[in-house]
């Protein structure tokens, strides 16, 4: 059985050993699995950036227990993944696909790519601001 997020912000289906959070700071990153089980393509979704974490030796995607392991430490350490590991981050876009050729180059499908654009939507609460005036 796999459990899923229902919180009253995210509508869609977001499974709980994927989505991390934390007590203090609320919301921290996703990951959505696309591709097969042979192949998986796990897509980092944080702050509006849609993202994978790629081995720079071999070009292989990180498997979903490195990129766990890689969003903790990064979280613990205050910085971003981007910062974190600079030669296995590779970033697809802001609020969805910008490149969609470097994206199928990645194993992703149009079907995919129109999937994330509607996560990044669903995650949007998340890291919108509101100026107000006190």
């Amino acid at each position: 059985m796999v459990k899923l997020i229902k919180n009253g912000i995210v509508k869609m289906p977001w499974r709980a050993d994927r989505f991390f959070e934390s007590r203090t700071r609320g919301f921290i990153a996703a990951v959505e699995v696309y591709g097969t089980e042979e192949a998986p393509i796990p897509v980092i979704f944080q702050e509006g950036v849609v993202f994978l974490l790629v081995d720079p030796d071999t070009g292989d995607v990180a498997s979903l227990e490195e990129i766990a392991e890689a969003i903790k430490e990064c979280f613990n350490d205050g910085i971003s993944c981007e910062d974190g590991y600079p030669d296995a981050y590779v970033e697809l876009g802001n609020m969805g696909i910008d490149d969609e050729d470097e994206a199928k180059n990645w194993g992703l499908t149009d079907e995919n790519i129109s999937d994330i654009a509607e996560r990044c939507v669903d995650l949007h609460p998340y890291w919108e601001v509101e100026d107000v005036e006190m």
